[in-house]
């Protein structure tokens, strides 16, 4: 995928909100996340139904009643719709985006098992690697090799600059000259970080106390490392390190030896951080999702059977129109929203875009 879909459902929330009801009876009840709305929709102005007073019509007493649980009950509501139309672009339209950019593997020659590097206590080894500076991209670690004399567990430890604290740790049980590949999840390198923009990322372990040693590359090509135009890497070790907080940036000191490590990198496009960025564009799709859904939710309700405003058939043709007209109805109005979301990618990575440098929406 091509987005974060479950961060964008949290960096989309906001963009359209409540407007604060003007009867004194539903005066007060909404919190003030409820009402922002950063691109100044609000979804009492997308249809009658959507008035506080009817959702809570719709709600069992105890949530109706009490505010706290009717906040609760509206920002799930809002968070399923957000992330019901993040689905829907994704299925209906995508961006015309090369995804898959690289799978990088570190070295692939051929090495000898006769080369191994003594272990020094007090020193950590490792890689430094430096992405792209662009934020539109994503790079996962999705396998470590490692290759040493004998069987020991060691601890992996990936490490940003942004942060002292390790962002992961892997334990890995070494196995003896065989060169052992090791799956792992959700390590991910992003140029931008929760705690800033760009740095380096630290991946290695410590020396101190192993028995194993690990198997150098240093025969024929072996130590010669693929290339990657989406990021840098360099071997690396750090003298006098006894903590396990990420090494001093100081005492990082590049060296030939690749220290029985070997990495399998997926890169791919990702435009999380591209749609935060352009988030009241989502407004008008936003407030069309949430009405479809929560005209759904008062069609099934059985509360209030008798009140003319939840009449079933009315709200159907008013969910899927009628067999004459379909564009009346909010499922049609919706797709077509959805269809005629519009961005300017003019400020993406030239990278990512297609062989005839027009980036564009194709529907589905």
């Amino acid at each position: 995928m091509i987005y974060d879909i479950a961060l964008l459902k949290t960096g989309l929330f906001g963009v359209v909100g409540f407007q604060e009801p003007l009867d004194t009876e539903n005066q007060g009840i909404l919190g003030a996340a409820l009402k922002v709305s950063s691109s100044g929709v609000y979804f009492q102005d997308v249809h009658e139904l959507l008035r506080i007073e009817y959702i809570r019509a719709i709600c069992n007493e105890e949530v109706s009643n009490d505010n706290t649980k009717f906040n609760t009950y509206l920002t799930r509501s809002i968070e399923a719709s957000i992330n019901n139309m993040l689905w829907a672009m994704y299925n209906k339209k995508k961006p015309e985006v090369s995804t898959l950019l690289d799978n990088y593997i570190l070295f692939d020659e051929a090495n000898s098992f006769e080369n191994t590097i003594d272990n020094v206590a007090n020193t950590f080894v490792g890689y430094k690697i430096d992405l792209s500076k662009s934020n539109n991209i994503k790079a996962t670690i999705e396998q470590i090799g490692t290759q040493f004399d004998s069987s020991e567990a060691i601890t992996v430890y990936l490490y940003h600059t942004s942060q002292k604290a390790a962002l992961k740790t892997e334990s890995i049980t070494t196995s003896v000259s065989d060169q052992k590949l090791s799956t792992i999840s959700d390590w991910a390198l992003e140029y931008v970080m929760a705690n800033g923009y760009g740095g380096s990322f630290i991946i290695g372990y410590k020396q101190t106390g192993l028995t194993a040693k690990a198997i150098n590359r240093s025969w024929g090509d072996s130590a010669i490392q693929n290339n990657s135009s989406w990021f840098g890497i360099c071997p690396i070790k750090v003298p006098d390190y006894t903590g396990v907080e990420i090494p001093n940036v100081e005492d990082i000191i590049s060296t030939s030896s690749t220290y029985g490590l070997n990495f399998k990198i997926k890169v791919e496009s990702d435009l999380t951080q591209f749609f935060i960025d352009n988030k009241n564009e989502f407004g008008k799709a936003i407030s069309m999702q949430f009405a479809f859904d929560m005209l759904w939710k008062i069609y099934y309700s059985n509360r209030n059977n008798e009140d003319k405003r939840f009449n079933k058939q009315a709200l159907l043709i008013e969910l899927k129109g009628t067999d004459e007209n379909k564009e009346m109805g909010l499922e049609y109005k919706l797709s077509r929203t959805i269809k005629e979301l519009n961005f300017d990618f003019s400020q993406l990575d030239s990278r990512l875009l297609p062989p005839n440098d027009v980036f564009s929406f194709t529907d589905l």
